[in-house]
């Protein structure tokens, strides 16, 4: 059976929520929210670029999590956000590397 797991936490107000913030399965990653949140304030960083490098820096760290490299392939899909300054959110699917 391919492996399945979880990965990372979130912590929102204070409290570790009961989801995580991706999962490995059947030889992928998966990602989701990879947001531009202040970890000590759980706001969002001041402007695009802090924004797009503090949630970029996310995906890598699960990545890495997964054991994976850091790769990057891009797309732009302008919605809205659960606050106005709230300016980048990263979903992420990547391919697990299974030639080890």
């Amino acid at each position: 059976m391919p492996e399945k797991r979880g990965l990372g936490k979130v912590v929102h107000a204070g409290r570790e929520m009961v989801w995580a913030k991706g999962a490995v399965a059947g030889g992928f990653v998966f990602l989701s929210g990879a947001e531009a949140r202040a970890d000590d304030t759980d706001e969002p960083v001041e402007g695009l670029a802090a924004q797009t490098e503090l949630a970029l820096d996310r995906v890598g760290a699960r990545l890495e999590e997964a054991g994976e490299e850091r790769s990057y392939a891009s797309t732009l899909l302008v919605v809205g956000l659960a606050k106005p300054e709230m300016l980048v959110e990263i979903d992420c699917i990547a391919c697990v590397d299974s030639r080890g």
